[in-house]
């Protein structure tokens, strides 16, 4: 199981982190920039919501990332 979170985590990071988070960036450092320290995920009205500071948002490029997340999810339908 570690040896197939590893080949995701490393996957996602060159397919969608990689103009935001440099690649050498280890298995520690990636959450902690994007969800321990930057976002906080709430429910609210039935829904998760992950609320971040707009400069983290901005810092971070969430619209970008979104973006990217969005369209590979549609190409594989």
């Amino acid at each position: 199981m570690m040896l197939l979170g590893n080949n995701l985590f490393e996957s996602f990071k060159e397919d969608v982190t990689e103009s935001v988070i440099p690649m050498s960036v280890n298995a520690d450092t990636f959450p902690r920039q994007f969800i321990d320290k930057e976002g906080k995920i709430v429910r609210q009205a039935g829904k998760l919501i992950m609320k971040v500071p707009s400069a983290a948002y901005n810092r971070l490029q969430f619209g970008k990332l979104f973006e990217i997340c969005h369209n590979s999810v549609n190409l594989s339908d």
